[in-house]
């Protein structure tokens, strides 16, 4: 890291190098921010109303200042007043209102009770770092590419993956869904049950609402927000997206008919081939999937049996598990949009929550 002389004091430059990589910022770029205090945090760049970039981190807006000293640089929320007073989700808005019921609901109870949102950054934490981890232009070709990371389900013997890798996880999954390449795709819009749930939400990372919020507006995606059985909304909320159309809109309503959670484990080899299948999932990591949570047993042929049976008997259309559903992202905004070149319902215990599907990572 280069240093920079300011009168007799020789300074570090890190300062000057995070304020350029912020003002260089484009609309559609996730930053990396190293903290001084050892925490990494992921930011979004997003296009403002004055036609620059605005960011978003921890499901609040944010800002990148000057410390007091003049000497570094803060990460900050923006302090938005309200009616109440109370900080607001940015998601709380009417599409979600519409396509995902229950979850501006639950997102305007947890704010009234002052649980999320809560990013711990009302006053600032001091940024040692900045750097773009990627932009989602480049992520969703990408994707389109070869969606095999993010459509492939957990190999065998898996060792877990990257911070950075999981920062865009969950966005490259629903890529992998929207470009076809992938029959369905489960998001976590909340999960209550994480000792740290006020700031660690799948849906707080990079692009995750951006694409949420396209999935509601394309017209061939069917929607379903499902909550754990016997338990409140705000215990776990996950949303279902899928084909609109046989066999794929009975699946989800399968899945949605026992509260299958994108973040929970679910509960037997039956379950877990079921829903992998449903997922699109490679066979062989369904059973290597199987295999880890169930003391090393794999799916038994009569288990394969009963899942393939009742997969068929729910539609007379038939389709190979892994079979595109459309080539490209249809009816996408993104899809279409140029690339902007300017700076700018059963509950379970914690032991279940780490990886369902999808390439969920243990920590």
């Amino acid at each position: 890291m280069r240093t920079r002389t300011r009168g007799d004091v020789e300074t570090d430059g890190r300062k000057g190098d995070i304020e350029v990589v912020v003002a260089n910022a484009r609309e559609g770029d996730g930053l990396r921010v190293r903290c001084k205090n050892g925490a990494v945090k992921y930011a979004e760049a997003r296009a403002s109303a004055s036609g620059g970039v605005e960011f978003a981190c921890a499901g609040a807006d944010v800002e990148f200042v000057a410390s007091d000293d003049g000497e570094g640089v803060l990460l900050r929320e923006v302090h938005l007043s309200s009616s109440d007073g109370r900080r607001r989700s940015r998601v709380a808005s009417e599409v979600f209102v519409r396509a995902y019921e229950g979850w501006a609901s639950t997102l305007d109870a947890l704010a009234k009770s002052g649980t999320y949102p809560k990013s711990g950054l009302e006053r600032g934490v001091e940024v040692d770092d900045v750097e773009v981890l990627c932009n989602f232009y480049d992520l969703r070709e990408r994707v389109k590419g070869d969606a095999s990371f993010w459509a492939d389900g957990s190999p065998p013997n898996f060792a877990g993956i990257s911070a950075d890798e999981r920062a865009t996880l969950n966005a490259g999954e629903i890529l992998a869904f929207a470009c076809g390449a992938r029959p369905m795709c489960m998001v976590q819009l909340w999960s209550g049950w994480n000792d740290n749930a006020a700031i660690d939400q799948n849906v707080d990372l990079p692009f995750v609402t951006r694409l949420l919020k396209e999935m509601a507006e394309d017209d061939e995606v069917g929607i379903v927000v499902v909550a754990p059985p016997g338990a409140s909304e705000r215990t776990g909320l996950t949303a279902l997206l899928f084909p609109n159309k046989s066999p794929y809109k009975e699946r989800a309503k399968l899945l949605a008919s026992f509260g299958a959670q994108a973040a929970l484990v679910a509960g037997s080899p039956y379950y877990q081939t079921l829903i992998g299948r449903c997922l699109g999932y490679k066979e062989d990591n369904i059973r290597g999937h199987v295999a880890q949570y169930n003391k090393g047993a794999g799916v038994s042929e009569a288990i394969s049996e009963l899942v393939e049976r009742e997969l068929s008997a729910l539609s007379a259309v038939k389709v190979e598990h892994r079979a595109r559903w459309r080539d490209g992202y249809g009816t996408m905004k993104s899809a279409t949009k140029e690339r902007s070149r300017k700076p700018k319902r059963s509950t379970s215990n914690v032991e279940n929550v780490e990886m369902m599907f999808g390439r969920r990572r243990p920590r």
